[in-house]
């Protein structure tokens, strides 16, 4: 993997203004989501636009696991997995204007969308059987916090809220991705997972990875029953909020 240490993650996140908060005003963080169709749209909403240049700093530009190649024209990064995707955008209130710190979007397999899921092409000798319709890949998985307990926090959060909407839309089984490090910061937050495939360089990432398959069972036992069976996001909605705000904007970012 090549990286760039000098890009810094105050560097990287996006602030955009926009009245998320309107309802809300004393919640600090939040979700946004999003449908496929309006991420790859020419016509994309500012939110969408931030999400996508998040994207294209983190992977392009802070950890190097794309190449610049794929930064498209407005600073955004996107791909022919966007459209068959729901995302999942992590927001902060910065009193005014909003910081896009987090993002993931859920890969789904379906009758319209038949393509095999990213994974199922990296490891094709993993896969002796196609993944079935409604199986998810978890994907551009990203925190940038400088708070540790709201950073932990955040990346569970977003687990569980997409575990949330791949069980009131009977989806699954759910795959990821990842370097060895992920992996193991996913389990120290609390989100159980199983090896599928042996480790192996992806060039597509340029970095060495394996596929891992989401416990669902075992993760819906740390979620609320609320959570877990009642009326999701809606997609171009935001929801979900938590924490009160903070108004010292030096503490904020990580350094």
């Amino acid at each position: 993997m090549i990286s760039n240490s000098s890009k810094i993650n105050q560097e990287v996140v996006p602030q955009i203004k926009g009245d998320f908060f309107l309802d809300n005003p004393e919640s600090r963080f939040a979700f946004a989501v999003l449908d496929g169709s309006d991420v790859v749209s020419n016509d994309r909403t500012r939110l969408a636009r931030a999400y996508l240049r998040l994207r294209a700093n983190v992977y392009i530009d802070q950890i190097g696991v794309l190449g610049s190649e794929q930064r498209l024209s407005g600073g955004i990064e996107i791909d022919d997995d966007d459209e068959r995707s729901t995302h999942f955008v992590l927001i902060e209130n910065l009193i005014g204007k909003i910081a896009i710190f987090g993002s993931m979007r859920l890969i789904e397999k379906s009758a319209k969308h038949s393509a095999n899921l990213p994974i199922e092409n990296f490891y094709p000798e993993s896969f002796s059987e196609p993944v079935s319709n409604g199986g998810i890949e978890v994907s551009r998985f990203i925190v940038r916090h400088n708070d540790p307990t709201q950073r932990a926090y955040s990346k569970l959060n977003l687990i569980r809220t997409g575990l949330a909407h791949t069980l009131q839309h009977n989806l699954g089984p759910v795959y990821a991705t990842v370097e060895t490090e992920l992996e193991r910061d996913l389990r120290s937050v609390g989100v159980p997972t199983k090896k599928v495939t042996p480790l192996k360089y992806i060039e597509e990432y340029n970095t060495s990875n394996f596929g891992i398959e989401i416990d669902k069972l075992r993760l819906k036992k740390s979620i609320s029953e609320e959570t877990a069976t009642g009326p999701a996001i809606t997609k171009g909605a935001v929801g979900g909020f938590w924490g009160i705000v903070e108004t010292r904007e030096e503490d904020l970012r990580i350094a």
